[in-house]
């Protein structure tokens, strides 16, 4: 007979640690929580790029932006539609697939009738989300909007005027509406499940706050003398990373002049609306992604009377 610690048995121990190894990555990477860490990481490492090229000049890759853009910060286009917005849309996407699907369980029965309607607000108001994020369409239609009043025409200093505000104000507060209307109504459904609760909350505060520091100033500029917030805010964080050496300097202050000239915003106001802003946005729309794959997980093992893959404290079972 074998006894446990011989040779014989220790032949098998890199393979039982294999099987070990395999069974953790796996349950790590199917925990939905994985989707928000790695919309952190991606971060992270997105910031790492930014210091590295438009400050470091690593490899001369700012040089050569330099002689090939007009505006040469790698920040200015890896913010937006290139690779980070796109992710956006991929996990807002996800969220009203996961919410159809929901919907989709619940079927006609009865007994689901709360899920059911949770599941397709939420679904409205995510895909709400995703084509205004998508496709800018309150800017199209503010800027309808603003020139039937007489607002100015589709100059982007010009449009945000009280019509506009006001057009923008109604939006905003549909599309939150919606979604607030729905984790308030149906938040029995979620309320003991730690995980989906605060992922939810966490998801609309990122949004809240994006939507928030970035319409406030911006909308109320052409009807009152205060200056939009990321204005105010892009002059302070911009002096400090590109104004304090005379050859960051020199490409800040040609390219802003050059934006200017051209109607568009300072490069102040582009950092804080790309960088600070869209950041935002991809971790609320992967922790609204991590919110509706767990109570999916909730809801399908609730219907199948078995006990879900974690507890109500957000531990494994």
């Amino acid at each position: 007979m074998l006894k446990i610690g011989t040779p014989e048995l220790r032949g098998d121990e890199p393979r039982a640690a294999a099987k070990f190894a395999t069974r953790a990555l796996r349950r790590v990477l199917l925990r939905p929580e994985t989707v928000f860490y790695s919309a952190v990481g991606f971060l992270i490492v997105s910031y790492a790029l930014v210091y590295a090229i438009d400050i470091q000049n690593l490899f001369g890759v700012r040089d050569l932006l330099v002689r090939v853009l007009r505006v040469p910060y790698f920040w200015f286009y890896w913010f937006q539609a290139p690779v980070e917005n796109p992710l956006q849309w991929l996990m807002l996407g996800a969220v009203v697939i996961v919410f159809a699907m929901i919907a989709g369980g619940a079927g006609g029965r009865a007994e689901r009738r709360g899920e059911r309607e949770f599941a397709l607000l939420m679904a409205i108001g995510f895909l709400l989300m995703l084509l205004e994020d998508a496709g800018d369409v309150r800017h199209v239609y503010r800027t309808i909007i603003e020139a039937f009043f007489g607002g100015g025409g589709y100059a982007i200093e010009d449009t945000y005027g009280l019509v506009g505000t006001l057009f923008e104000l109604s939006y905003f507060g549909l599309i939150g509406g919606i979604i607030a209307f729905a984790l308030l109504r149906y938040r029995a459904l979620y309320r003991q499940e730690s995980t989906v609760r605060r992922y939810f909350v966490r998801g609309f505060v990122l949004y809240a706050l994006a939507v928030g520091s970035s319409w406030v100033g911006n909308a109320f500029r052409a009807v009152t003398d205060f200056r939009d917030v990321y204005t105010v805010a892009g002059d302070w964080v911009t002096a400090r990373l590109f104004l304090t050496r005379a050859d960051t300097r020199e490409i800040f202050q040609r390219s802003n002049a050059e934006l200017l000239d051209s109607g568009m915003h300072p490069l102040q106001f582009a950092f804080l609306d790309r960088v600070y802003e869209e950041s935002l946005e991809l971790l609320g729309a992967a922790s609204f992604l991590v919110a509706a794959i767990a109570l999916y997980d909730v809801l399908r093992h609730r219907e199948d009377g078995t006990v879900s893959r974690r507890s109500r404290d957000g531990t494994e079972r």
